[in-house]
């Protein structure tokens, strides 16, 4: 890696790509859709390939000893309805997992 190169594979992988070193990368779909319009500045550089193995993931919270945060957590859904759809929206995120 170049001096100043970002260590993290995930933004390495895609330029990677995009000049032809690699076939194909592995990241989340709407990351690297962000990372591509938002930082690289090539919307559409890469095309998520649904026929290709890849997975959907969901995130849990789940605890013994602080059912509090757990309480305070699904509440939050309720209290700030549009919240989701404004980062949806701004970091255009969510969509049909097509970058």
């Amino acid at each position: 890696m170049g001096r100043g190169e970002p260590r993290y594979a995930g933004r390495r992988l895609p330029r990677l790509a995009l000049v032809g070193h690699i076939d194909a990368v592995y990241v989340n779909v709407d990351v690297a859709t962000h990372m591509l319009a938002n930082e690289m500045r090539l919307p559409g550089g890469l095309r998520f390939d649904p026929d290709l193995p890849h997975a959907r993931c969901d995130f849990r919270l789940s605890t013994l000893l602080h059912p509090e945060v757990v309480r305070q957590f699904s509440q939050f859904p309720r209290r700030e309805r549009s919240w989701p759809r404004r980062l949806r929206v701004k970091y255009q995120i969510g969509g049909t997992g097509a970058p």
